[in-house]
């Protein structure tokens, strides 16, 4: 074999798309890796002469083709590879891409959820654990099952997501909504974080923004931005959907975000994240009791040692708890699965016996900040500003829904 065949050019062509169709159901990988691996084999079966005859050029151009080669068989695809579908329906309704302006803003969302690689690979794995349950609410209500990945825009599927304006859980709910809705939100629970609690108070919640605006893209708006805010702007700008609807930038984005991430997730192998199913996350198994605690601030322990398993695992299976303590009075206690029967007997002597460990809890995570009125502002806008209810700032200033605010007055906020 002549030294000239060190000099050929080694090209692996992608598989043209009729040869794609061909392979559906085989992750695009696998093809790369054969493709790579008969290249390389190739490559090394015609060059192993010229390397044996010991020549330094010949070595050197042998080096260079096989970092080229490596080069290629890992190659990323450029962002700019993936393209949007083109159509896109979100519950039901599509989305007019004919408009220059809403194309944009849903490319704007789906390239930067994409570039940031980590974080969509999290939601897939997520969803193994989390969807089917909210699938199955959502049924429950007839909802639209788009409505899942609404969870994905709000927390990234994380149970102790907390945002800046004090938005906390799956669902993002505020403590005066999560309390408007059904959740517990005090110094010993915060049930915001509860997966199973929360996303009932959300389907409930979305049923009642439907129940208003008729449409879910406005509904998932007003889930964002105040059913109020975005009844307001609809009457002052005289128009009836969300495409033609000027919001706050964060509204204005958010359902296109929630668009992006559906392309993504409902296809995710088209955007290099075809992940093996024993790579996903698994549901969450385990058993809820409940029980009447005695005494206050019963410790956590006492129930891990029932059942016998470690307090970090009592305490995880548990994320509402706002301390490692047990109020007293009726309690929700999730154990590990198969274990309730075994609790609840031990239980039964802990109380016959008395055996309760108390202590005082550690105190809560909300922050006192302190608002000085100004002029032109009420209790409405001021409880806005800081995400939290009316009833709620009314309570903490012992006030009521019709007190007049002096400009300079110290409001208290807990947020």
């Amino acid at each position: 074999m002549s030294k000239d065949n060190v000099g050929e050019k080694i090209v692996i062509a992608e598989p043209d798309r009729s040869i794609r169709k061909q392979r559906r159901g085989v992750p695009a990988a696998f093809w790369w890796s054969v493709t790579a691996s008969a290249a390389l084999t190739v490559f090394l079966l015609t060059s192993l002469p010229n390397i044996s005859t010991g020549e330094e050029s010949a070595l050197r151009k042998v080096l260079t083709k096989l970092h080229i080669l490596e080069r290629k068989v890992n190659h990323v695809p450029s962002l700019a590879a993936y393209k949007l579908p083109g159509r896109v329906v979100l519950c039901d309704k599509q989305f007019p891409l004919d408009r220059s302006e809403v194309k944009e803003a849903l490319e704007r969302e789906f390239y930067l959820s994409l570039g940031r690689r980590s974080t969509p690979i999290l939601w897939i794995k997520r969803a193994s654990k989390y969807f089917p349950y909210i699938e199955s609410r959502l049924k429950a209500y007839k909802m639209p099952d788009d409505l899942k990945y609404l969870a994905v825009a709000e927390s990234d599927l994380k149970l102790y997501a907390r945002s800046p304006a004090g938005a906390v859980g799956m669902w993002q709910f505020i403590p005066g909504t999560g309390r408007r809705w059904g959740l517990r939100v005090d110094g010993h629970f915060d049930e915001r974080r509860d997966f199973v609690r929360s996303t009932e108070s959300a389907m409930k919640f979305l049923q009642n923004l439907y129940g208003t605006f008729n449409d879910w893209h406005l509904a998932m708006a007003a889930y964002n931005a105040g059913p109020g805010r975005v009844g307001s702007e609809l009457k002052a700008q005289k128009v009836d959907n969300y495409f033609d609807l000027n919001l706050p930038l964060e509204t204005e984005r958010y359902i296109f975000r929630i668009a992006a991430i559906k392309i993504i997730m409902s296809n995710p192998a088209s955007y290099g994240l075809d992940l093996p199913k024993n790579e996903l996350y698994s549901p969450g198994k385990y058993d809820t009791v409940n029980i009447n605690i005695p005494v206050k601030n019963l410790y956590l322990g006492v129930m891990a040692d029932a059942v016998g398993v470690t307090f970090k695992e009592i305490r995880e299976l548990n994320p509402a708890l706002e301390s490692d303590y047990l109020p007293r009075g009726n309690c929700r206690l999730n154990l590990p699965a198969g274990s309730s029967e075994k609790f609840l007997l031990a239980w039964e002597k802990i109380k016959r016996k008395k055996a309760f460990k108390t202590g005082t809890p550690r105190k809560g995570k909300a922050k006192r900040r302190v608002h000085k009125v100004r002029p032109g502002e009420t209790l409405g806008s001021i409880a806005h500003r800081y995400r939290v209810s009316v009833s709620d700032l009314c309570r903490w200033n012992r006030l009521n829904r019709k007190s007049v605010l002096r400009v300079g007055k110290r409001l208290v906020i807990y947020r």
